[in-house]
């Protein structure tokens, strides 16, 4: 089942992926549902980071095949 982030989590997401890594986590929210996308592909640090994040909120992370764009489902 999808998960709906309020935009004061996605924020804090953001947040913490931009002080670590320097990089910008796009969050797209429409009639289709939420994903987040990347401007390039990830680390392999960077993919670990998100979904270890998402884990600890209960939240497991769907990377598409190119690794820069997910989605979120729950546990």
């Amino acid at each position: 089942m999808a998960v709906n982030l309020d935009y004061s989590d996605v924020l804090k997401m953001k947040k913490a992926v931009d002080e670590r890594f320097h990089l910008n986590v796009h969050f797209h929210d429409g009639c289709g549902g939420q994903y987040f996308s990347l401007d390039e592909k990830p680390t392999a640090e960077l993919i670990d980071f998100i979904i270890e994040y998402f884990s600890n909120l209960g939240i497991k992370v769907s990377y598409t095949d190119d690794f820069q764009m997910f989605t979120l489902d729950k546990i």
